[in-house]
């Protein structure tokens, strides 16, 4: 909770309008279980941006775009090679600012071609 708010009071200090930080832990029970997959689906955001490649699995039926960020550093490779996610980012700030260049938020990204399974039905 203290996190939380330490969170959403850094977000402000850089300038973002937002209300209210969203958090989700881990499944001690089943490290498979992707804890973030429902949030996502329900909210069906325009960016959905994390470090670890497991925070993406299972995420389907949503036009969101699945932003990895690789530090090169947290997941073992080998055990998530299949998690799909749209784009690949060394750094939160470097995605930012290649998704911000334009009025059209996104449109200069080379977006990957999404798997027919993961594309939501119109």
């Amino acid at each position: 909770s203290n996190f939380i708010e330490h969170r959403l009071e850094n977000f402000r200090l850089h300038g973002f309008p937002i209300d209210k930080i969203i958090s989700s832990g881990y499944d001690k029970d089943n490290f498979n279980n992707n804890p973030k997959r429902k949030i996502i689906e329900d909210l069906n955001p325009v960016v959905f941006v994390d470090d670890l490649r497991r925070n993406f699995n299972n995420i389907q039926h949503v036009h969101t775009k699945l932003i990895f960020i690789d530090h090169e550093r947290e997941d073992d490779p080998n055990q998530h090679d299949n998690i799909y996610y749209d784009a690949k980012y060394g750094s939160l700030l470097e995605f930012v600012k290649d998704f911000l260049k334009t009025k059209q938020h996104g449109e200069n990204i080379k977006w990957s071609q999404r798997p027919s399974h993961l594309i939501p039905f119109i």
